[in-house]
């Protein structure tokens, strides 16, 4: 199973998407997932949310069904549009959530116009972003958001980000690094190790 969109703004020709993390559609999807033993991807784009209350609300929810499911993995995409205080209170207020790093490349993030999180400054980690990294090393997957043809082409969107972070990691300890890079998720999809 890809993300479950739950609040998504609109944006490349694609509709806003609201649904609720308690709404029954987001919550039948996360059925499948337990059943399967699934990492479960939520798509929230919390700095998307305009009004400080339906923000607060959408958190409130999207924490309750974290709480509610206390030994399953839930990823959120997109860095959750959150601030590095935020992610710290998340990481620290739930053991069972991971975080994305789709969507943080700078260059999408700047010519996007959308309210991404920038981790970098000069190519490197923000100093806040880097210690999230080196204290919580298990909770950081990367990814990165590629669709549509122009950001698979050769000298495209997902080469310079594969570049990009390739740089980055490298400025991270070694273990910080792997873990990030791919064994996070190695652990939370049950794949094999990858050998060097």
């Amino acid at each position: 199973m890809a993300e479950v969109l739950v609040y998504r703004a609109q944006k490349a020709g694609a509709p806003e998407t609201i649904v609720a993390p308690d709404d029954q559609r987001v919550q039948t999807a996360l059925k499948y997932a337990l059943a399967r033993g699934w990492p479960f991807i939520m798509h929230v784009e919390f700095a998307a949310i305009g009004y400080k209350d339906e923000r607060e609300k959408f958190m409130r929810q999207f924490e309750a069904v974290l709480a509610a499911h206390p030994e399953h993995p839930f990823l959120l995409i997109h860095m959750g549009q959150l601030h590095a205080s935020e992610v710290q209170r998340l990481i620290e207020a739930h053991p069972n959530i991971y975080i994305q790093t789709s969507a943080t490349v700078p260059d999408l993030a700047l010519r996007s116009g959308q309210p991404w999180i920038n981790l970098f400054a000069g190519g490197v980690l923000m100093p806040e972003w880097r210690r999230l990294f080196v204290q919580y090393p298990d909770r950081f997957v990367f990814a990165i958001d590629a669709i549509g043809d122009n950001f698979l082409r050769p000298e495209g969107y997902y080469m310079r980000s594969i570049r990009f972070w390739r740089t980055v990691l490298g400025n991270l300890p070694p273990r910080v690094a792997e873990a990030v890079a791919h064994g996070n998720a190695e652990r939370l999809w049950k794949l094999p190790p990858k050998t060097p």
